[in-house]
């Protein structure tokens, strides 16, 4: 809610500069965007198997740099141990299921 005055006075000064300047702007971009129908290598006269290997590489680092690195966020994707229940399992009150559930024995609240 903070954000909401800011936020719409931005968008309406924006519209109001694009509107007042789009004539004098929009032709020379235009015109220099008018290019065609090119692909990066014949824009950059270069063989495709070169721009096709640079993204391969590009991809590939990426991959590796993620993966050495893992989660940027590990602390908030991992939960912390239930002390609960390794207590409550160590003490002999209980028994932990496969699944790693407590389970309180049924003598256990007598």
């Amino acid at each position: 809610m903070d954000y909401l005055i800011p936020g719409l006075g931005g968008f309406l000064v924006g519209a109001a500069i694009f509107g007042l300047t789009y004539q004098q702007v929009y032709p020379k971009i235009s015109a220099i965007a008018n290019i065609g129908a090119k692909s990066l290598p014949q824009l950059w006269d270069i063989n495709h198997w070169l721009i096709i290997t640079f993204f391969v590489l590009a991809t590939v680092l990426l991959l590796y740099l993620l993966e050495k690195h893992g989660p940027l966020r590990r602390d908030k994707l991992q939960s912390p141990p239930d002390e609960d229940a390794s207590d409550a399992s160590s003490e002999g009150t209980g028994k932990e299921s496969m699944s790693g559930d407590f389970t309180p024995n049924a003598q256990a609240g007598d």
